[in-house]
């Protein structure tokens, strides 16, 4: 194959461009000239196959490198074109290749690897068929040295990752073959791999050697995730002994434990589990991990030796849910299992990991102690109770937030921690987002910890508490570990106290020795002061269980600690610049009194005067406008308890005369046509820091601003606090019959906030932004917090943050964050409205007209992200809510105008888009947040978010949306389940299947029936898939109706089908959007297709079509089965019909097809059973046993 002269010449030019394609000293024109010359003569050289070989087994490195990947390209791609002598020939050739490993090849990775695949392909198209004597021949030649051994290795490692593990190999029925003929030979494999590492394990000390062992150990892990149970059962003698022995091995220890891994984490039956279970627990494998304790605890700290803790670490676990997996019930011993003795080894093996500072290896073997606290049989398990004191002990510091960036303090307080952070993660947010999940993972532990042994975990935490007080009583100020430490302790008591068990016996007089404590300890730093807030909030808890003698002691003093936190003021702090830490301190007193009060209203309810008296005493010179709401709704939660409605009516009537009064004052003087009084009102049109605004202006801006919101928060805060009382002869005192305390008192006001919406949308108009001043001139766009929010992930956790936490820093930052909360405020008073209010809302006089012409006034004008608020929060519960005998006045006609508004606005946006996309604009990759690409994001949240209100408009609700309406907020009894249809809890679990009444009128509406329609097709085929995959399954459903009512056409029936294989084009790669878009396509055409016979011609239009093929699916549609019934060989026969228009993903459209063809099947032997039918023996038998073979 390599005399010809010809063939020589050739190569030697080959091998002259492949090195001067990779030498950097040639310029890069020339460079590529080479590189294009080396591509033209793989694709058209007849003489390719003898030079890859020429060039494989001549010349340097660099060029047998590209000789072997010019073989393997002559394998994938011209093998069915070379005849029987030179396919024998190549093989011979590369056997030989392999046979006669050159030394140079000792330190050239590549070019064993190079070699490897070349096999591997010929393997795909060859084995075992054609050459079944393969596998022993590599198992004879990986005898004759280090290299040939190490090559075997690699090809049958690649093999497998092709066949198996990875699956790149596309043909289905080759690899089918090739997997059951390797299956068929893993009894050989297995004894070659076994016997292969024995030879060289007795070669200590060389580094071939360790490779070899290695690369065997690697092919055993693939191998054992799909091996018989059998086969590993059967090497049993050798198998695991040889991988405990190992285990003990420096140089194999990381490669033995991922092979255990993936045994404890192979899936099977019950019973093969079973084996594995017993085979790994009674062995001695758990014996050499517990010799290996003093090393994965108190070994050296370098790299390898913490890469094999965290991967024992990973075995730990496996097995610890293998275990768990396998012993279901209390009829099953634990030491059919695992003996007493291992079994206490493991638990003490785990105990002592939990000591070690890698949060990573804690957080492995935590997931052990989760399975084991929350599995039914083992946590009652002797053994795992003795541990679970050491457990807790080792675990509870490392709830404690350690701070990426280490400092003085916490350097020596988590020195040895930082040693193994810098080995885990590179970044900030890449740690805080794995500590995140380790803290969930570490609370949910305690959390079941505290269901089985609430004493112990109690007990902990009054230890750790009472601790920390001692050291803070002793030593005077506060350190960033002590914050850390007490955030930890509130954290950890709030789980345990709200997990214990209903029927606990902790005594009570420990809790209250607890609370006292706290009562008691006076901390100077306002953040201890807010978090030791948090344990008295957590221990109220046992305030609520006792006697009343005992709340008449503790609750007065609890609420001194309330609101002396409320009105905390830090030395020498004004009231207009108080320290972030203060500001958060009386933030959260206010919050944990509304929360507690929310949870607990019957402990403060004797003590309502009292509050009511702090209250007035307190007015709004010690309290901020916030925190007197604050402190409002959480008078409004505990007078819910009255359950007197006119009690609840005129406390309501008291707090909210004043606001009520400025309602109608604003409403009056500001909330007009004209916006530029609102404007002016506010400091829009002026800019704060210009010269001719004085200080007085700039104090009057900022105090319109406070009351405006502080008018629309406690609005707000009414309308969500305030409820109906649980007693139906008090609530119905109410006129109206169960009617809200607070509708008759906020009901007036609501005219105003729809003016104040309109107000707002009207500050958008070009002509209200053309009097803005130069410095707020970016007013209304994305604020830069907002932004960084929406930009990516990695910005979240800091800009949120930026968000709750920073004050605004300028006037423009000022302003955009009162239009945003104030807008935000707006549609949750409305949102609580729908729900706490029910039909009183919507029988407010011309309910429909107004709403139209405030809520979407000037809509055009909107930004998306000031859309999506209205859009998101507000709109489905709105639908949701509203009555059935409403439907026709005000959902109908308010559904049908914003349907054909959001239809004409989301076409041209996505149009808009893929004009920029197609031009270059829309560059993801660029690094830079262009405004088109915020746009794109913007308009595919608000394209999804309107796809959910669509589905509330069309569907029925079902369970998970009733929860989502319950999760805007507390809604009564009425706002959540209004009478009607769209009540039902027990609808369909597949909603797309029926339409509710709404949406039934709406389809019959002639303004809603073609926007809601025209909104779906388009969906299908915009760039997202998961709002098409949402389109596609309700479209059938709406059509199906408009069939019924006749008020579907050939025009409509046409673009329907014509929109599912635009879909199937744009979203076919996806297997999810193309199931659902084939499926839908089959019932609309069987839907259609008898009335509308021209859809056959849409399909004429496909690219490729067989015309015979589609003649036999419009056949079988028209005689098949009923429409709606979806057939499984239609769906087969319409996707063999528009194959070639589905969609394929960008990596595979320029993807040269590899030619890999089936060969001749091979019988696989299968054992003989004994024949039972014949069971007498007798030769004269009549043979009924063969009409059943």
């Amino acid at each position: 194959m390599d005399g010809n002269p010809e063939i020589i010449s050739l190569a030697s030019q080959l091998a002259l461009a492949v090195e001067a394609a990779l030498n950097p000293e040639i310029p890069q024109d020339k460079r590529h000239e080479a590189y294009n010359a080396c591509e033209e003569f793989k694709e058209k050289s007849p003489f390719c196959i003898q030079c890859s070989v020429y060039l494989a087994l001549n010349g340097a490195n660099l060029v047998r490198h590209f000789g072997l990947q010019l073989m393997e390209y002559c394998v994938k791609y011209k093998w069915y074109d070379i005849d029987q002598p030179s396919k024998i020939s190549f093989k011979d050739v590369t056997m030989s290749l392999l046979h006669s490993c050159k030394d140079d090849i000792r330190q050239q990775a590549h070019l064993r690897d190079a070699l490897s695949r070349v096999i591997v392909e010929m393997m795909k198209r060859e084995w075992p068929q054609q050459w079944p004597n393969l596998l022993p021949e590599l198992f004879e030649i990986a005898s004759k040295g280090h290299l040939q051994a190490e090559i075997v290795l690699l090809t049958l490692l690649r093999f497998i990752e092709d066949v198996v593990v990875l699956q790149t190999l596309e043909y289905a029925q080759r690899r089918k073959d090739l997997y059951q003929h390797f299956v068929l030979q893993l009894e050989e494999v297995f004894t070659f791999l076994l016997n292969l590492m024995a030879l060289h394990y007795k070669m200590a000390g060389n580094v071939e050697s360790v490779r070899i062992i290695n690369l065997s150990l690697k092919l055993l892990t693939e191998i054992v995730e799909f091996a018989f149970i059998n086969r590993l059962v059967a090497e049993e003698k050798r198998l695991l002994p040889v991988l405990c022995n190992l285990l003990a091995e420096e140089n194999y220890q990381f490669e033995t434990a991922e092979c255990l891994n993936r045994i404890a984490v192979k899936k099977g039956k019950h019973e093969d589990r079973h084996i594995i279970c017993k085979l790994l627990l009674n062995s001695n494998l758990i014996s050499s991990i517990s010799r290996l304790n003093l090393l994965l605890c108190n070994g050296a700290t370098n790299e390898g030796n913490y890469l094999f803790i965290k991967k024992v670490s990973e075995l730990l676990s496996s097995m610890c849910g293998l275990l768990c997996a396998v012993v279901k019930s209390d009829a099953e011993p634990l030491h059919e299992y695992i003996s007493g003795e291992n079994f206490i080894l493991f638990l003490e093996i785990l105990v002592s990991l939990c000591n070690h500072p890698s949060f990573v290896v804690a957080f492995n073997v935590n997931i052990c102690w989760n399975q084991l606290f929350k599995h039914p049989v083992l946590n009652k398990n002797a053994n795992v109770h003795t541990c679970v004191t050491k457990w807790v002990s080792s675990v509870a510091p490392k709830l404690m937030k350690v701070p990426f960036t280490p400092n003085q303090q916490t350097m020596s307080l988590f020195q040895e921690c930082y040693k193994y952070i810098i080995y885990d993660f590179d970044s900030e947010d890449s740690f805080a987002t794995f500590f995140y999940r380790f803290r969930v993972e570490l609370l949910d532990a305690f959390r079941h910890l505290t269901a089985i042994a609430p004493a112990i975990t109690f007990g902990a935490i009054e230890q750790w508490l009472a601790t920390r007080v001692q050291k803070s009583s002793t030593v005077s100020g506060s350190s960033q570990v002590d914050e850390l430490e007490w955030e930890a302790i509130s954290v950890l008591m709030e789980t345990i106290i709200a997990n214990l068990p209903k029927n606990h016996e902790l005594p009570l007089e420990r809790s209250l020795r607890l609370l006292e404590l706290c009562l008691d300890h006076k901390p100077s730093d306002p953040s201890i002061i807010s978090l030791m807030l948090s344990c008295v909030s957590a221990l109220s808890f046992f305030l609520s269980t006792a006697p009343q003698e005992v709340r008449n002691v503790y609750v007065p003093r609890l609420l001194d600690l309330i609101f002396t936190c409320l009105v905390y003021e830090a030395p020498n702090e004004s009231n207009f610049a108080r320290s972030k830490t203060v500001r958060e301190l009386r933030k959260h007193a206010g919050c944990w009194f509304v929360k507690c009060s929310a949870r607990y209203p019957f402990l403060f309810l004797p003590f309502y005067d009292h509050i009511h008296k702090l209250y007035v005493d307190l007015g709004p010179s010690k309290l901020n406008k916030m925190e007197v709401v604050l402190l409002l709704e959480s008078m409004l939660l505990i007078s819910n308890a009255f359950n007197d409605y006119q009690r609840q009516s005129q406390f309501i009537d008291e707090i909210f005369a004043e606001t009520r009064a400025y309602w109608a004052k604003v409403g009056g003087e500001l909330l007009g046509a004209d916006c530029s009084k609102f404007a002016a009102h506010v400091g829009l049109l002026q800019a704060t820091s210009a010269a001719s605004v004085h200080q007085a202006q700039r104090e009057t801006f900022l105090k319109n601003r406070a009351d405006l919101m502080y008018c629309v928060n406690l609005t707000a805060a009414i309308l969500k606090r305030c409820a109906c009382s649980d007693a139906k002869e008090v609530a119905m005192m109410g006129a109206g019959g169960r009617r809200n305390p607070c509708a008759q008192h906020v009901l007036p006001a609501l005219p105003y906030v729809f003016a104040l919406i309109k107000t707002v949308h009207s500050l958008w108009a070009a002509e209200a932004k053309a009097k803005l001043p130069v410095e707020y001139a970016k007013v209304h766009e994305l604020s830069d917090v907002d932004l960084k929010i929406l930009i990516g992930s990695h910005m979240q956790r800091k800009a949120k943050q930026a968000l709750t936490n920073v004050a605004p820093t300028n006037d423009l930052a000022r302003l955009q964050t009162f239009f945003s909360t104030l807008y935000e405020g707006c549609f949750t008073i409305l949102m609580k409205a729908c729900q706490n209010l029910g039909a009183s809302l919507y029988e407010l006089p011309n309910f429909a007209p107004s709403f139209v012409a405030s809520v979407f006034h000037n809509l055009d004008c909107i930004p998306d992200f000031r859309l999506r608020m209205m859009v998101k929060n507000f709109l489905r519960p709105f639908i949701y809510c509203c009555p059935p005998d409403k439907y026709d006045s005000i959902l109908v006609p308010i559904c049908a105008y914003f349907s054909a508004y959001m239809l004409q606005r989301l076409s041209n946006k996505w149009k808009y888009l893929k004009e920029c996309r197609d031009s270059g604009k829309l560059n993801e990759d660029s690094g830079e947040d262009s405004k088109e690409l915020i746009e794109d994001f913007l308009n595919t949240q608000l394209s999804r978010e309107y796809m959910d209100v669509v589905k509330s408009m069309l569907l029925k609700l079902n369970a998970s949306d009733l929860k989502l309406t319950n999760d805007f907020g507390n809604a009564n009894e009425e706002a959540a389940s209004p009478t009607g249809s769209q009540t039902n809890l027990h609808c369909p679990s597949n909603v797309y299947d029926s339409l509710s009444d709404l949406g039934i009128k709406l389809l019959r509406y002639e303004e809603s029936r073609y926007g809601l329609l025209n909104f779906l097709m388009n969906a299908i085929s915009w760039s997202d898939s998961t709002n098409s995959l949402k389109a596609t399954f309700k479209i059938a459903t709406v059509v199906k109706q408009l069939l019924a009512d006749g008020n579907i056409n050939q025009e409509i029936a046409n673009q329907v089908l014509i929109s599912l294989l635009q879909g199937l084009q744009l979203h076919g790669q996806h297997d999810a959007n193309q199931g659902s878009l084939l499926n839908c396509s089959v019932m609309i055409y069987q839907l259609l297709r008898p009335t509308y016979p021209q859809m056959r011609e849409i399909l004429t239009m496909v690219p490729g079509i067989n015309l015979d093929d589609l003649h036999k699916f419009d056949q079988k549609v028209l005689n098949g089965a009923a429409p709606g019934k979806l057939d499984k060989s239609l769906r087969d026969m319409f996707r063999k019909l528009v194959n070639n228009l589905i969609g394929r993903n960008i990596g595979q459209l320029f993807k040269r097809k590899e030619a890999i063809r089936d060969l001749p099947r091979i019988e696989i032997p299968r054992p003989k059973g004994e024949n039972i039918l014949n069971l007498s023996g007798n030769e004269n038998d009549i043979g009924i046993a063969n009409f059943f073979r």
